[in-house]
Parts: structure tokens; C-alpha cells; sequence
């Protein structure tokens, strides 16, 4: 659910005041309307993934494969970021900036505390606070050792632990296998729209022709 320019005050507990209309609250509905999430076993730790890559070497393809085989991971990255202002109605316009990049998008919003920055650092004051898992993606942040520490001190909390991925070198047969598949689908799409434009002339062309005859009769 979004909500825009509103302040919403969550309430999880027994009504404040009686309502004009019949409604549960969520201590009180049926069991078969509601699933319970399992409690955290104790001693347990939220795991929080730090990936190391070097840059343009497929370090986000990695990363959306890592969603595919371990699922309940928050993404944390710029990239994120954008993608849950967009799906919170916010418009976006397209960047033709060369700074533009995976890991640090051109944001593009046109207001100023998404622009600037400014929701990444309230993003970063309160991630390590939310008991769950994460993958902290900064390509630049994670390869550099000291930005890397840096990251890390978010997670300082003794429910957290802290693991460093390094996903240099030759990549898995299955991940290469997909990364070609891939290719080759943007390949074929390619193709298919030329294919498409040329047919597509072919045709201009030809009832070109026919007109130019029927204007000569």
C-alpha cells in the first residue's frame, strides 16, 4: 500500500475509538484469514551480504541471480532505492547522462530529497534497526576497504552478521549458461525489430509504387 503527502498512524493493537462500521483488528482475525509468520528461532543471525566485485564485470547480473536463489533478501542500493520510489508513484524522467549507472543511477525525480540523496541517508540511519536479511550492493563502497568498514558499522548490532561475498574470477557454468541466454535474447530482439523496419519499407515501397501507377493512368 502507498500513500503520498498523508501522515498514516499505524495502530496494531485494540481500536482507539469504536468504529461506524463492523472491522477486525488485526489481534482479532480468524486464523483462517491470517498466516503468522514464524518467530525467529533464538540465537539466530540476520545475515548481511556485502558483495565484491570490480565494476562492469556483471557484479548486478550476479546480484538478480542471488535474489533467484535465495529469496527474503532486502536489497540495499541506489538502485533499490529508485525502483521503490518509481513504485510508489514518484515519475522518473529518463537520463541520457553518462554518469548514469546500476550502481549509482542518475535519479532524475525533481524533488530535491530524493535527488540529493537525502532518503538514502534516512535509508542508512534505520536499516540497522530492522531485524532481517540484506544485501548491501555498492560496487565501489564494497571493493574499498575502508568505505567497506564503513558500511559494515551500520550492522553493528549483535543480530546481524556480517558476510563478505567475493564474486570475482570465472563464474559457474550455470551462470554463464544464463548470461547467454540473455544475450542472445537481446540479440534476437534486436534482429526481430530490423526484420520488422524492413518489412515494414518494403511495404511503404510498394504501395508507393502502386500509387505513383494509378496516378499515371
Amino acid at each position: 500500500v502507498n500513500f503520498k503527502n498523508v501522515t498514516l498512524q499505524v495502530n496494531f493493537g485494540s481500536t482507539t475509538v469504536p468504529l461506524p462500521f463492523k472491522c477486525h483488528s488485526v489481534q482479532q482475525v480468524p486464523a483462517a484469514d491470517g498466516v503468522a509468520s514464524p518467530e525467529q528461532p533464538k540465537g539466530v543471525k540476520f545475515e548481511v551480504v556485502f558483495p565484491v566485485g570490480v565494476p562492469d564485470e556483471g557484479t548486478f547480473d550476479w546480484l538478480d541471480n542471488f535474489h533467484e536463489q535465495k529469496k527474503g533478501y532486502a536489497e540495499i542500493s541506489d538502485r533499490a532505492l529508485a525502483e521503490w520510489a518509481e513504485k510508489s508513484g514518484m515519475y522518473r524522467s529518463k537520463s541520457t547522462s553518462w554518469k548514469n549507472s546500476n550502481d549509482k543511477p542518475d535519479m532524475s525525480f525533481g524533488l530535491p530529497l530524493m535527488d540529493d540523496m537525502s532518503a538514502r541517508k534516512v535509508l542508512n540511519a534505520v536499516v540497522g534497526t530492522q531485524p532481517r536479511n540484506y544485501v548491501v550492493m555498492e560496487v565501489k563502497g564494497n571493493l574499498i576497504s575502508e568505505e567497506r568498514k564503513e558500511l559494515m558499522k551500520r550492522f553493528q548490532n549483535p543480530m546481524f552478521k556480517t558476510v563478505a561475498e567475493v564474486v570475482i574470477g570465472e563464474p559457474p557454468a550455470d551462470f554463464k549458461a544464463k548470461q547467454q541466454k540473455v544475450l542472445l535474447a537481446e540479440k534476437q530482439l534486436v534482429a526481430d525489430q530490423e526484420w520488422m523496419k524492413r518489412k515494414a519499407d518494403k511495404e511503404r515501397e510498394k504501395q508507393a509504387r502502386l500509387r505513383q501507377k494509378e496516378l499515371e493512368k
